[in-house]
């Protein structure tokens, strides 16, 4: 009776997990919606990373808010799977670059308040995080 109970809950643990999808597929997955989300992967993404150059304040700020669901997706591909980590990391720093640019270009603000915002934004080194985004994309959509 005992070996027939353990023989029972194994066969339904293996037929859990062979049920559950694999946790690697489902990063993965994240991480693609992620870079297609951002436009990795399109001629556009190619062009220049200075896209925050051709945004006014407001609509570089709106574009920081806009990505709360990339960065969620990328964290939780990190969770998943930790080799999207860097692009985890990557996103989130991105959208923290966009947030400090948006300081930055604020004219209502005082100049002190963006000097030190662009000095956040000079030790985010937007240019370095668009090119890991482009790295961990080129992974992700390979």
């Amino acid at each position: 009776m005992k070996t027939r109970t353990v023989a029972l809950v194994l066969l339904v643990g293996v037929a859990a997990i062979a049920c559950t999808p694999n946790q690697e597929d489902e990063a993965l997955s994240d991480a693609r919606q992620v870079c297609t989300d951002l436009g990795f992967g399109s001629d556009e993404s190619e062009e220049s990373s200075d896209i925050a150059g051709f945004m006014n304040s407001t609509e570089t700020t709106d574009f920081a808010e806009g990505m709360d669901e990339e960065v969620n997706q990328a964290a939780r591909a990190a969770r998943l799977d930790r080799n999207w980590d860097r692009l985890s990391n990557a996103v989130t720093d991105g959208q923290e670059w966009f947030r400090q640019m948006g300081i930055v270009k604020d004219v209502t603000l005082s100049e002190d308040e963006r000097n030190i915002a662009q000095e956040r934004a000079d030790q985010l080194d937007g240019n370095e995080i668009v090119n890991v985004m482009r790295q961990e994309c080129r992974k992700a959509l390979a």
